[in-house]
Protein backbone atom coordinates (compact mmCIF):
# COMPACT_ATOMS: atom_id res chain seq x y z
CA UNK A 1 0.00 0.00 0.00
CA UNK A 2 2.96 2.71 0.72
CA UNK A 3 4.37 1.87 -2.28
CA UNK A 4 1.53 3.56 -4.16
CA UNK A 5 2.48 7.11 -3.02
CA UNK A 6 3.62 9.83 -5.15
CA UNK A 7 5.79 12.62 -5.12
CA UNK A 8 3.95 15.03 -2.13
CA UNK A 9 1.81 17.88 -3.17
CA UNK A 10 2.65 21.24 -2.87
CA UNK A 11 1.43 22.57 0.68
CA UNK A 12 -0.93 24.70 -0.07
CA UNK A 13 -2.43 22.15 -1.74
CA UNK A 14 -3.05 19.87 1.63
CA UNK A 15 -6.25 20.75 4.01
CA UNK A 16 -10.14 20.56 3.52
CA UNK A 17 -11.75 22.36 0.27
CA UNK A 18 -15.30 22.89 0.04
CA UNK A 19 -17.07 23.48 -3.32
CA UNK A 20 -19.20 26.65 -3.80
CA UNK A 21 -19.62 26.17 -7.83
CA UNK A 22 -19.36 23.35 -10.31
CA UNK A 23 -20.12 24.30 -13.96
CA UNK A 24 -20.82 22.47 -16.74
CA UNK A 25 -22.50 23.08 -20.58
CA UNK A 26 -25.63 21.41 -18.92
CA UNK A 27 -25.74 22.94 -14.70
CA UNK A 28 -24.88 25.18 -12.34
CA UNK A 29 -24.45 23.32 -9.38
CA UNK A 30 -24.17 25.76 -5.79
CA UNK A 31 -25.88 23.77 -3.44
CA UNK A 32 -24.34 20.11 -3.42
CA UNK A 33 -22.56 19.32 0.17
CA UNK A 34 -18.94 18.48 -1.57
CA UNK A 35 -16.21 18.06 0.63
CA UNK A 36 -11.91 17.39 -0.87
CA UNK A 37 -9.61 16.62 2.07
CA UNK A 38 -6.18 16.49 0.89
CA UNK A 39 -2.97 14.85 2.84
CA UNK A 40 0.69 15.15 1.48
CA UNK A 41 -0.35 12.38 -1.05
CA UNK A 42 -3.59 10.56 -0.18
CA UNK A 43 -7.22 12.39 -1.18
CA UNK A 44 -10.55 11.30 0.08
CA UNK A 45 -13.59 13.27 -1.31
CA UNK A 46 -17.89 13.39 -0.45
CA UNK A 47 -20.45 14.61 -2.87
CA UNK A 48 -23.82 14.80 -1.58
CA UNK A 49 -26.33 16.13 -4.04
CA UNK A 50 -28.85 18.47 -3.18
CA UNK A 51 -32.79 17.73 -1.79
CA UNK A 52 -32.60 14.71 -0.12
CA UNK A 53 -35.35 13.16 0.78
CA UNK A 54 -36.73 12.34 4.68
CA UNK A 55 -34.93 9.25 6.03
CA UNK A 56 -36.15 9.54 9.53
CA UNK A 57 -36.76 6.52 11.46
CA UNK A 58 -33.97 4.78 8.76
CA UNK A 59 -31.31 2.94 10.47
CA UNK A 60 -30.14 0.66 7.78
CA UNK A 61 -30.01 0.16 3.56
CA UNK A 62 -32.13 -2.70 3.91
CA UNK A 63 -35.06 -0.26 5.52
CA UNK A 64 -34.93 2.21 2.41
CA UNK A 65 -37.66 2.31 0.06
CA UNK A 66 -37.00 2.14 -3.78
CA UNK A 67 -37.16 6.17 -3.91
CA UNK A 68 -34.73 7.17 -0.67
CA UNK A 69 -32.13 4.13 -2.73
CA UNK A 70 -32.20 5.32 -6.15
CA UNK A 71 -31.77 8.95 -4.43
CA UNK A 72 -28.85 7.34 -2.73
CA UNK A 73 -27.19 5.89 -6.19
CA UNK A 74 -26.72 9.98 -7.34
CA UNK A 75 -24.45 10.36 -4.54
CA UNK A 76 -20.72 10.58 -4.99
CA UNK A 77 -17.22 9.73 -3.56
CA UNK A 78 -13.67 8.09 -3.43
CA UNK A 79 -10.43 7.80 -2.22
CA UNK A 80 -6.85 7.46 -3.81
CA UNK A 81 -3.63 9.02 -4.14
CA UNK A 82 -3.08 12.42 -5.80
CA UNK A 83 -0.29 13.70 -7.92
CA UNK A 84 0.57 17.37 -8.82
CA UNK A 85 2.76 18.47 -12.03
CA UNK A 86 3.84 21.93 -11.49
CA UNK A 87 6.27 21.96 -14.66
CA UNK A 88 3.31 22.91 -16.66
CA UNK A 89 1.61 26.21 -16.00
CA UNK A 90 -1.44 26.12 -14.99
CA UNK A 91 -0.40 23.08 -12.98
CA UNK A 92 -2.11 19.56 -13.30
CA UNK A 93 -3.79 17.62 -10.60
CA UNK A 94 -4.57 14.24 -10.99
CA UNK A 95 -6.41 12.25 -8.84
CA UNK A 96 -5.89 8.19 -8.81
CA UNK A 97 -9.03 6.41 -7.30
CA UNK A 98 -8.02 3.44 -5.55
CA UNK A 99 -11.93 2.99 -4.47
CA UNK A 100 -15.23 5.27 -6.21
CA UNK A 101 -18.39 4.98 -5.06
CA UNK A 102 -19.76 5.30 -8.65
CA UNK A 103 -18.58 3.23 -11.36
CA UNK A 104 -15.63 3.43 -13.41
CA UNK A 105 -15.16 6.48 -15.56
CA UNK A 106 -13.54 5.72 -19.00
CA UNK A 107 -11.75 9.53 -18.45
CA UNK A 108 -8.91 10.00 -16.07
CA UNK A 109 -9.66 12.16 -12.70
CA UNK A 110 -7.46 15.50 -13.82
CA UNK A 111 -7.45 18.79 -13.33
CA UNK A 112 -6.02 22.00 -14.14
CA UNK A 113 -5.69 24.56 -10.86
CA UNK A 114 -5.13 28.08 -10.27
CA UNK A 115 -4.97 30.16 -7.06
CA UNK A 116 -7.14 33.36 -7.23
CA UNK A 117 -7.95 35.65 -5.15
CA UNK A 118 -8.47 32.46 -2.04
CA UNK A 119 -10.34 30.19 -4.46
CA UNK A 120 -8.66 27.71 -5.96
CA UNK A 121 -9.91 27.53 -9.72
CA UNK A 122 -9.86 23.79 -11.37
CA UNK A 123 -10.74 22.96 -15.21
CA UNK A 124 -11.49 19.84 -15.94
CA UNK A 125 -8.44 18.05 -18.47
CA UNK A 126 -10.15 15.48 -19.86
CA UNK A 127 -13.92 17.13 -19.43
CA UNK A 128 -15.95 20.41 -19.66
CA UNK A 129 -16.00 21.63 -16.18
CA UNK A 130 -15.19 24.18 -14.00
CA UNK A 131 -15.21 24.07 -10.09
CA UNK A 132 -14.49 26.62 -7.47
CA UNK A 133 -12.63 25.29 -3.62
CA UNK A 134 -12.26 27.27 -0.90
CA UNK A 135 -10.38 26.40 2.23
CA UNK A 136 -11.39 25.68 5.21
CA UNK A 137 -9.91 26.78 8.36
CA UNK A 138 -7.93 25.01 10.84
CA UNK A 139 -8.02 22.34 8.29
CA UNK A 140 -3.66 22.76 7.09
CA UNK A 141 -1.76 20.69 9.91
CA UNK A 142 -2.30 17.88 11.54
CA UNK A 143 -2.25 15.18 9.11
CA UNK A 144 -2.33 11.56 8.75
CA UNK A 145 -4.20 8.32 6.88
CA UNK A 146 -5.37 5.21 8.24
CA UNK A 147 -5.87 1.92 6.68
CA UNK A 148 -7.62 -1.10 8.32
CA UNK A 149 -5.51 -4.09 7.12
CA UNK A 150 -7.37 -6.93 5.55
CA UNK A 151 -7.75 -10.01 7.92
CA UNK A 152 -6.79 -13.49 6.30
CA UNK A 153 -10.30 -14.32 7.51
CA UNK A 154 -11.67 -12.35 4.65
CA UNK A 155 -13.17 -13.56 1.80
CA UNK A 156 -13.75 -10.51 0.49
CA UNK A 157 -12.45 -7.34 2.42
CA UNK A 158 -13.40 -3.58 1.89
CA UNK A 159 -10.78 -1.34 1.40
CA UNK A 160 -11.19 0.95 4.36
CA UNK A 161 -9.52 4.54 4.98
CA UNK A 162 -9.40 7.24 7.58
CA UNK A 163 -7.49 10.18 7.13
CA UNK A 164 -7.14 13.47 9.23
CA UNK A 165 -6.74 17.13 8.50
CA UNK A 166 -6.60 19.72 11.12
CA UNK A 167 -9.97 19.17 12.87
CA UNK A 168 -11.73 17.23 10.51
CA UNK A 169 -11.64 13.88 9.65
CA UNK A 170 -12.92 11.74 6.47
CA UNK A 171 -13.91 7.80 6.88
CA UNK A 172 -14.24 5.77 3.55
CA UNK A 173 -15.71 2.08 3.50
CA UNK A 174 -15.86 0.51 0.36
CA UNK A 175 -17.88 -2.13 -0.76
CA UNK A 176 -16.22 -5.57 -0.87
CA UNK A 177 -13.44 -5.90 -3.10
CA UNK A 178 -15.58 -8.52 -5.54
CA UNK A 179 -18.46 -6.63 -6.19
CA UNK A 180 -17.48 -3.20 -7.99
CA UNK A 181 -20.63 -1.57 -8.96
CA UNK A 182 -22.59 -2.90 -11.63
CA UNK A 183 -26.45 -2.33 -11.81
CA UNK A 184 -28.63 -4.65 -13.82
CA UNK A 185 -32.45 -5.04 -13.28
CA UNK A 186 -31.29 -8.01 -10.93
CA UNK A 187 -28.57 -5.66 -8.64
CA UNK A 188 -29.56 -5.64 -5.17
CA UNK A 189 -29.04 -1.83 -5.07
CA UNK A 190 -28.99 -1.88 -1.40
CA UNK A 191 -25.91 -4.21 -0.89
CA UNK A 192 -24.14 -2.05 -3.83
CA UNK A 193 -24.86 1.13 -1.84
CA UNK A 194 -23.32 -0.12 0.95
CA UNK A 195 -20.48 2.34 0.84
CA UNK A 196 -19.62 4.24 3.46
CA UNK A 197 -18.23 7.94 2.84
CA UNK A 198 -18.39 10.12 6.16
CA UNK A 199 -16.88 13.49 7.16
CA UNK A 200 -16.87 15.32 10.21
CA UNK A 201 -14.95 17.00 13.01
CA UNK A 202 -13.31 16.21 16.11
CA UNK A 203 -14.75 16.33 19.39
CA UNK A 204 -13.62 15.96 22.93
CA UNK A 205 -15.06 12.29 22.92
CA UNK A 206 -13.37 11.18 19.00
CA UNK A 207 -14.92 12.98 16.36
CA UNK A 208 -18.77 13.57 14.88
CA UNK A 209 -20.54 12.63 11.59
CA UNK A 210 -21.58 15.59 10.23
CA UNK A 211 -21.77 14.51 6.04
CA UNK A 212 -22.83 10.99 5.14
CA UNK A 213 -23.51 8.91 2.15
CA UNK A 214 -25.27 6.56 4.84
CA UNK A 215 -27.53 9.63 5.96
CA UNK A 216 -28.78 7.75 9.58
CA UNK A 217 -24.53 8.25 10.41
CA UNK A 218 -25.08 11.80 10.80
CA UNK A 219 -24.59 13.05 14.49
CA UNK A 220 -23.09 9.67 15.36
CA UNK A 221 -19.81 10.07 17.46
CA UNK A 222 -16.62 7.83 16.45
CA UNK A 223 -13.38 7.29 18.58
CA UNK A 224 -9.86 7.94 16.86
CA UNK A 225 -7.36 5.32 16.00
CA UNK A 226 -4.18 4.92 17.93
CA UNK A 227 -1.26 5.50 16.02
CA UNK A 228 1.01 3.59 18.83
CA UNK A 229 -1.35 1.38 20.37
CA UNK A 230 -4.61 0.50 17.91
CA UNK A 231 -4.38 -2.69 16.51
CA UNK A 232 -7.52 -2.11 14.03
CA UNK A 233 -5.91 0.77 12.06
CA UNK A 234 -2.47 0.66 10.04
CA UNK A 235 -0.96 3.72 9.79
CA UNK A 236 -0.51 4.69 6.05
CA UNK A 237 1.31 8.58 6.18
Amino acid sequence: MKGLASRPVPENYRGVWQRSLLQTDSLTDTSSSVFWLQTACWHADIRIPSGRPDFSGVQSLNQCSSAQLHWLAQQQGFAGITSVDTSVVPAICRWQRLVDFQPPSALPDAGSMQFEAGTLVEKGVHADYLEHWHLLPDSSEDFAVFCKPERQDQANPAPHYQMHAGRYVMEVRSRPASGPFALSPESDLASLLDFEISFGVRSSSGWRITHSTLPWLEGCVRTLPDAVADDEWEMLA
